[in-house]
């Protein structure tokens, strides 16, 4: 049994899809079964957490009886379904109704700021306001619990809008 945090991996620039994929097959075909401690649970993470496919992810907020249950799953569980803990699943369950409330202009100007547009090109490109363009990426950030660009960009691309 492998038990990793999730911010060692994220934080490796080398750590990427493919790596993943790699760490993922060597693992299988030396019986090692994988377990994440999730420090962050910020909504824009969750997705690449789930994507990643550990056996068993748990956050740092959740109180002891998780992680045994998830150590235990780990140990017996032959099941192909990962056990996530019950605080992951309310921040999955989150972060998808966040994000399902995004009207579609906030959509189009996050998706604009992730290519490199500034709020003044948007308005311009878009012919609206400049203060209608900032109050909609500002609602945006806050429906996605986001709080600066860079967190608003990286929500972007794990959440694959720029695929």
């Amino acid at each position: 049994m492998l038990l990793t945090e999730f911010h060692y991996l994220y934080g490796n620039k080398a750590w990427d899809h493919a790596a993943n994929k790699k760490f993922k097959q060597l693992c299988l075909e030396h019986h090692v079964r994988r377990g994440l401690l999730v420090a962050d649970n910020n909504p824009w993470l969750m997705r690449r957490i789930v994507e990643m496919e550990f056996e068993a992810a748990v956050s740092m907020n959740d109180d002891i009886s998780e992680l045994n249950k998830a150590i235990d799953y780990i140990l017996r569980a032959k099941e192909a379904t990962p056990f996530v803990s019950s605080h992951l699943r309310a921040s999955l369950s989150a972060a998808r109704k966040r994000a399902d409330t995004l009207s579609s202009r906030e959509w189009e100007v996050v998706y604009l700021v992730a290519q490199g547009y500034s709020i003044s090109e948007i308005a311009a490109r878009k012919s609206r306001a400049l203060s209608t363009v900032a109050t909609q990426k500002h609602n945006a950030m806050k429906k996605l619990n986001v709080s600066n660009n860079s967190e608003l960009i990286k929500y972007i691309h794990t959440a694959g809008m720029l695929k």
